[in-house]
């Protein structure tokens, strides 16, 4: 709202501004950008400085805010750099000044830490929409978020499993190629952060039974239902990663890559 006259965003698959519109529904504004945020077309004279992935944007500094650091567009970097070094078997990742490995077309950084693909993005920033409405998705938050508050804090146990990249009761295959030794106690905390998300997803709109987990939703009820939750996967073992791999080397080598090989195969057994 901007004095006695309002706006409403209209966002792409990126969560970047396109359009707006007034009370009326008639479009005031338009953007369009290069892949990292350069607005190189513009209708309208609105005041709106929420722009390029839906980010705030700093006229006079010319910057981005994302939280952690400061994002300038024209040349693709933030101005400061990553506090993670970066992993030697991933060279992307030891330029600390890049904004997404120079990927903005597939990949968010809103944190200015840690960027994660725009499907996944976009999947938690549903999660959240819905948390805001629903008490047992709350609920449901705040054990996700003692879960992984608590991610490898402990040291490994001697015990390893056989983790499955992408579980049994999502449709994974109980074959090698989609199993990975991790240390038991790691195990099951992984198992229990994948679960309170899916939780979570309970309450973004997939309704009915579920044929092997009656206590979700219905997620198996289409395709876009096993994207979504093959989404969060992804976004589990990333978060996984970040506490457990990257900033602890608890676990051996990094888990999202992994289940990303075995969702590209594509055999399930739903």
């Amino acid at each position: 709202k901007r004095g006695p006259n309002s706006s409403y965003y209209h966002y792409d698959g990126q969560l970047s501004t396109r359009q707006l519109s007034g009370s009326d529904a008639a479009v005031t504004d338009g953007y369009v950008y290069d892949a990292f945020g350069v607005v190189i077309g513009q209708s309208g004279t609105t005041v709106n400085n929420y722009l390029f992935a839906g980010e705030q944007y700093d006229p006079n500094a010319a910057l981005y805010y994302l939280r952690a650091r400061f994002y300038h567009k024209e040349s693709g970097r933030f101005i400061s750099q990553d506090t993670w070094e970066g992993d030697i078997f991933n060279p992307l990742s030891l330029n600390r000044y890049a904004y997404t490995h120079d990927n903005p077309i597939n990949y968010v950084d809103p944190s200015g830490k840690f960027f994660t693909s725009i499907i996944e993005f976009s999947v938690s920033h549903a999660l959240m929409d819905n948390i805001k409405r629903s008490k047992d998705a709350q609920r449901s938050w705040k054990n996700y978020k003692r879960a992984r508050a608590g991610l490898c804090k402990a040291g490994a146990s001697t015990f390893t499993n056989s983790h499955h990249l992408v579980p049994i009761f999502i449709g994974g295959l109980d074959i090698g190629s989609n199993q990975m030794k991790i240390p038991a106690n790691f195990h099951r905390q992984f198992h229990r952060l994948f679960h309170h998300l899916l939780r979570v997803l309970q309450f973004a709109g997939h309704y009915g039974p579920a044929p092997k987990i009656p206590y979700y939703s219905n997620l198996f009820g289409d395709d876009a239902a096993r994207k979504a939750v093959h989404a969060v996967l992804i976004l589990t073992a990333q978060i996984f990663d970040s506490e457990c791999y990257y900033k602890k080397k608890a676990i051996k080598k990094p888990i999202a890559p992994e289940i990303k090989k075995q969702i590209e195969v594509g055999k399930w057994d739903f």
